[in-house]
């Protein structure tokens, strides 16, 4: 159990109790699902500790066949709540193969460059969540935001073009279709995502960071 308990406690890490005890007591890890969901300020740190928790349960399996069958199954039930990122990222360290037509672009760059996703975030210059949530919402992010994103991944040494490719694909009915292939029943519908609650929320420690990804969106512009 966690020593957070000895100490006063932050509303973070009253909420890394609460997912670890129910991690804990029975698995549960759509309760990040909706503290992430309630507490949005906070979702990347929680979605965060659960991928950790999630990756000490798939090493603590000593037969790797067993652990393959709980990562998959897993995952379909992170595919199934439109957790997709988070879902490919089990995949990789569980070495389950990833459907192409469900390659995000943290993953895209990741096996372009030898990294893993949060390594790609950071030499873009951008939260991990950030990065994930403009892939999963090309329609909704700026083109501009897009194209600065490839831009960065170039220098990183990725081609520009098909950098670009891969943001701009985003969730297509191919997608759709790998995905309800591989889920237990049918996906929920995506939640709303806004641009620029994403970039408050993303930078919110950042302003200057925060103003310039902010100047993408068309609709702020007077």
């Amino acid at each position: 159990m966690s020593q957070l308990n000895d100490f006063p406690q932050t509303l973070l890490e009253s909420l890394l109790i609460e997912i670890e005890q129910a991690w804990e007591q029975g698995r549960d890890y759509e309760c990040v699902l909706r503290l992430a969901e309630q507490y949005p300020d906070h979702a990347d740190d929680l979605l965060d500790f659960l991928e950790g928790l999630l990756l000490i349960e798939l090493g603590s399996t000593p037969d790797p066949e067993a652990s393959k069958r709980s990562a998959a199954g897993i995952v379909a039930r992170l595919e199934a709540d439109g957790q997709h990122s988070l879902a490919d990222a089990i995949r990789r360290s569980a070495g389950l193969p990833i459907p192409a037509a469900a390659i995000s672009y943290p993953a895209y760059a990741a096996g372009q460059l030898g990294l893993v996703p949060p390594e790609v975030a950071s030499g873009h210059g951008v939260p991990m969540r950030f990065l994930q949530q403009i892939d999963q919402h090309p329609r909704q992010t700026p083109l501009g935001a897009l194209e600065e994103i490839a831009r960065r991944g170039a220098a990183l040494g990725l081609n520009y073009e098909e950098g670009l490719k891969a943001l701009l694909a985003g969730p297509n009915s191919q997608t759709y279709a790998a995905r309800a292939a591989s889920s237990d029943g049918p996906l929920q519908k995506p939640r709303p995502f806004s641009y620029c609650d994403l970039v408050k929320r993303s930078f919110r420690n950042d302003p200057e960071a925060c103003q310039y990804w902010l100047s993408f969106d068309d609709k702020l512009s007077p």
